[in-house]
């Protein structure tokens, strides 16, 4: 059973997850993750260095742009992070630009809600950041879930200001309550999305080549286990 807590000093929703489930649901995850998809990508990243890391022991020094987060006691070492009714969050690492590198993280999603568009994962290279609208610049690599009859994919998303458009997706399954790794690698105008370590999608765009990185989502409430960036 879930429980959710009202923190009366934040005000924020904080989710108390059974630590059993959590442990069996990451031993699975990773079983299905490993294969020689993997060893391609770590192959791959092998000439980069670490530029920055959190493991979200302590509150991170982030810009919550719109939505909530709060530390999660549930994981050890997580922030959990909602997203306002019919609109995204936004939430970015202060005094990092990412320009090319790599981004990772580990994911949990939660239950989507009905008749809205759930997703969550990375947002990278942004920039022009509207609070009041609620929208910016740059790009997305997504997890979202299966509702009603569409099929949960993985998508690579390219945001100006209040549209975004599709630069490549793929059917992925995925399962609620249980942990993804999430990795985008941008090299110039090149956008890969791992997830797994696996390269799932690829598009070439040189809209944007620099800006911030951190998390943003859609509806469905997710936990972020961790970050790390590499240059």
């Amino acid at each position: 059973m879930l429980i959710q807590e009202l923190d009366a000093d934040t005000n924020q929703i904080s989710l108390d997850v059974p630590t059993a489930k959590v442990e069996e649901e990451e031993s699975l995850v990773v079983e299905e993750n490993s294969g020689s998809g993997e060893m391609e990508a770590l192959e791959s990243l092998a000439d980069l260095t670490t530029a920055f890391s959190h493991e979200f022991a302590t509150y991170p020094a982030m810009t919550q742009h719109f939505g909530a987060y709060t530390l999660n006691r549930a994981y050890e070492h997580s922030i959990y992070a909602t997203s306002p009714i019919n609109s995204t969050m936004l939430m970015t690492f202060n005094d990092q630009s990412f320009v090319d590198g790599t981004a990772q993280t580990k994911i949990t999603l939660y239950d989507p809600v009905s008749g809205l568009e759930n997703y969550a994962g990375l947002a990278f290279r942004v920039s022009d950041v509207n609070v009041d609208s609620r929208i910016f610049n740059g790009y997305s690599a997504v997890l979202m879930p299966a509702v009603g009859d569409k099929a949960s994919q993985v998508l690579l998303y390219k945001h100006t200001g209040a549209s975004k458009e599709i630069l490549d997706s793929e059917t992925f399954d995925l399962s609620s309550r249980q942990d993804y790794t999430l990795t985008v690698r941008a090299k110039g105008r090149k956008l890969k999305v791992y997830v797994g370590g696996s390269k799932v999608l690829s598009a070439n765009d040189d809209t944007y080549l620099s800006g911030g990185v951190g998390f943003t989502s859609s509806a469905i409430p997710a936990i972020y286990q961790n970050i790390e960036v590499s240059e």
